[in-house]
């Protein structure tokens, strides 16, 4: 076997390794972006887009938004305790403001609602957008404060978007890339075996 034909065989195993690598990770779940409103007291806004595995949760969004948060385990789940210092800023007295705490809403039809369920357990979906303000409350704990209303497009416009590549993102390009070199190779093969 000539050294032509060895380097080219090593190169389609290496993409077909490759290839079920891509594979099996797309299988796993892959990402999912998702676009973070915040609004403290002061007016200022914070928006972010975050890539993260598709089955994240809004605690996990939050955590890869690299936002300082502080949050509490709870009998419910991760309580946000503080968002950039704003907030409880311990954990161990993460509700030591009485009348305020960090509303946590998902947009929907472009309108803010009020989440069911926590931050722990709510898993946004692929281009969704969650939003968190200080806020205060009413007698029936409704929050009083919601964040300003960003779509999806318009948070990814703000921030533009996170142009880290995943892992399977550059698995993917390498592949690609080791195709075409795999193509380039075998096309003189494909021309002398004709002759």
């Amino acid at each position: 076997m000539s050294v032509r034909k060895k380097n080219l065989l090593i190169l389609a195993t290496v993409v077909l390794l490759l290839a079920l690598a891509v594979t099996t990770a797309l299988g796993a779940g892959g990402t999912k972006s998702v676009g973070i409103v915040v609004q403290h007291s002061n007016g200022k806004v914070v928006t972010k887009v975050v890539k993260v595995q598709a089955d994240a949760t809004t605690f996990d969004v939050l955590k890869a938004a690299n936002l300082d948060i502080v949050s509490a385990q709870t009998k419910f789940g991760p309580a946000i305790c503080a968002i950039q210092n704003e907030g409880c800023t311990s954990s161990a007295n993460c509700f030591c403001d009485k009348q305020h705490f960090w509303a946590f809403y998902i947009l929907k039809n472009g309108q803010w609602e009020v989440s069911p369920v926590g931050v722990g357990n709510y898993k946004p979906k692929d281009h969704d957008v969650v939003g968190f303000a200080w806020s205060t409350f009413d007698s029936n704990y409704k929050p009083q404060v919601q964040p300003p209303v960003y779509t999806f497009d318009q948070v990814a416009g703000i921030t533009k978007e996170n142009p880290k590549r995943t892992v399977i993102e550059w698995i993917a390009f390498i592949a690609l890339a080791l195709i075409a070199i795999g193509l380039l190779f075998s096309a003189p093969f494909a021309k002398k075996s004709k002759k």
